[in-house]
C-alpha cells in the first residue's frame, strides 16, 4: 500500500515540477519539514502519513518544496522505477 501511496506521490511531483517551473517555493516550517523527509523515506506510520497528507492539501504551497526534496533523493537523471 504504502508503495503505491508513494508511487502515486512521485508521479504527482514530476507533474508538478513543469507546472511550478519558475515560481518561487514557499518552505514550510522546520517541523513540518522533517515530516515530509520522513515521509519520502517512508518512515512514518499510516496515522501520521494522513496527518502531513491532510496538512499538504490544507498548504497547496508546500508541495513544491516536496516535489524538489524528492526529486534531489533521485539517483541520476532518470530517477527511481515505479514499475
Amino acid at each position: 500500500m504504502l508503495k503505491a501511496n508513494f508511487g502515486s506521490l512521485l508521479r504527482f511531483a514530476d507533474n508538478l515540477g513543469s507546472e511550478v517551473s519558475g515560481r518561487q517555493t514557499v518552505a514550510p516550517p522546520d517541523e513540518i519539514q522533517k515530516l515530509l523527509r520522513n515521509l519520502s523515506h517512508g518512515k512514518l506510520s499510516a496515522k501520521e502519513r494522513k496527518s502531513v497528507f491532510e496538512t499538504l492539501l490544507k498548504e497547496p504551497g508546500w508541495l513544491t518544496w516536496f516535489a524538489r526534496e524528492i526529486k534531489a533523493q533521485r539517483p541520476g537523471e532518470d530517477g527511481y522505477s515505479l514499475e
